[in-house]
């Protein structure tokens, strides 16, 4: 659950293919397989905002991260902050000198100006700042402390959450609307890691970027598990409505969001409640109504145990997503939707899209390789919620086992 320092570079690696002799494929029978590495926890600039040129195209990247949708503003949705509050430990101040006071609401004091700001100046990844296992710590751990790793404290990632900070696309409420505040905003500087300098070298395999990020729905994991394979968000069926502990509805308030933050104060009080599935469209007696711009049902938005194995021991029925029955696939294809852009630079963004028809051809946001399977052209090009560019898929069913042996590390 924490974000590491040693951040994962599988998809830029799952990327870069050799080429191989051009054979068309027919139908999807042609492919030996498609791996699919599903990455969690961060957003394109929280990564790869600095990566400059790839292949002489400039990185949709922190470069090009305006103003007007970083800076953030306060629950008034108006007033702008002087500063970022911090409540990770180590960004703090103290222990962090103090640079700005913001008293553009309750006063407080930061080491951080109202921007996008480098992790890697505050954390190094040797730095002790990682939990024993078993151990919760819910503002991350004092450095020398921990154990070695350069860890933050984690985000919060949920359905209702991420739409609010998104407030419409301004991107300006990402700090106002999460539990750990500034961190929000932070970045990493990966072009320090070897994979970069390897991808980057002389003798380097082509390779694609997804510098234009979308994932399939708002929220964490979970709901992003059921888009990458089913395409669509699970019902719950037969889910209590009753305002019991087993009634797992959200309870939303006027701005859409299901709980308060250090920095946001719902009007509802404690009576808003952020659980797995969506706020009800007709609230039992004693829970507030649900705002009519909020999004109801019975869906299974936030992570939700199975009703089969694996699942929390001891998880009453009522609370498990009962077994699913909706097609995965419609006639021909499946295909993922893309509601939302790139979120903040430290904001959730799981995965890439990927767009399916029988003739095999991928987007270029999507990140497949095997053994058989090429980017024939591996230049950046943009992807909009209105147009796809397709980067083309060859498949090699003959290929010699030479050129098997050059895509072996990326069929693994």
């Amino acid at each position: 659950m924490y974000l590491q320092r040693a951040v994962s570079v599988l998809a830029a690696v799952m990327a870069a293919v050799a080429l191989s002799p051009v054979a068309t494929a027919d139908s999807l029978d042609e492919f030996r397989r498609i791996v699919v590495i599903y990455q969690e926890n961060h957003s394109f600039d929280n990564l790869y905002g600095l990566w400059g040129k790839v292949e002489g195209k400039l990185v949709d990247g922190l470069g090009n991260a305006d103003d007007q949708h970083t800076t953030q503003v306060r629950q008034d949705n108006f007033t702008p902050y002087t500063c970022l509050l911090q409540n990770d430990v180590n960004f703090t101040s103290p222990p962090l000198p103090t640079a700005c006071i913001d008293n553009t609401g309750t006063a407080f004091e930061s080491n951080f100006k109202n921007k996008p700001f480098k992790i890697d100046d505050f954390i190094r990844p040797t730095d002790t700042t990682c939990p024993a296992p078993g151990v919760f710590a819910a503002n991350g751990v004092k450095n020398g402390e921990g154990l070695p790793g350069g860890c933050t404290r984690d985000l919060v990632h949920r359905f209702y959450n991420e739409q609010y900070q998104i407030n419409n696309g301004r991107q300006n409420r990402y700090v106002t609307g999460s539990d750990a505040v500034g961190l929000v905003m932070g970045y990493y500087d990966t072009k320090k890691l070897p994979i970069y300098e390897y991808l980057h070298s002389a003798r380097a395999p082509r390779y694609v970027i997804a510098d234009r990020f979308f994932q399939a729905a708002f929220g964490g994991s979970f709901l992003n598990h059921q888009w990458l394979i089913a395409a669509a968000t699970p019902g719950f069926t037969g889910a209590l409505n009753d305002g019991s502990a087993n009634d797992l509805h959200s309870v939303v308030d006027t701005n859409g969001m299901p709980t308060s933050t250090p920095l946001y104060t719902s009007p509802l009080g404690a009576a808003v409640n952020d659980s797995s599935l969506t706020a009800s469209c007709n609230p039992p007696a004693g829970r507030p109504a649900t705002p009519a711009n909020v999004v109801c049902g019975d869906f299974a938005v936030n992570t939700t145990q199975p009703f089969y194995w694996p699942y929390s021991p001891g998880t009453a029925d009522a609370r498990r997503l009962p077994p699913l029955t909706n097609p995965t696939m419609a006639a021909g294809r499946m295909q993922l939707a893309i509601p939302t852009r790139r979120a903040g630079p430290t904001a959730m963004v799981r995965h890439a899209v990927i767009r399916m028809p029988i003739r095999p051809r991928l987007s270029r946001s999507a990140r497949t390789s095997c053994s058989s399977i090429t980017i024939r052209r591996s230049i950046i090009l943009p992807m909009t919620r209105r147009e796809q560019q397709p980067a083309r898929i060859t498949c090699a069913m003959r290929q010699s086992l030479s050129q098997q042996r050059r895509t072996a590390s990326l069929d693994r």
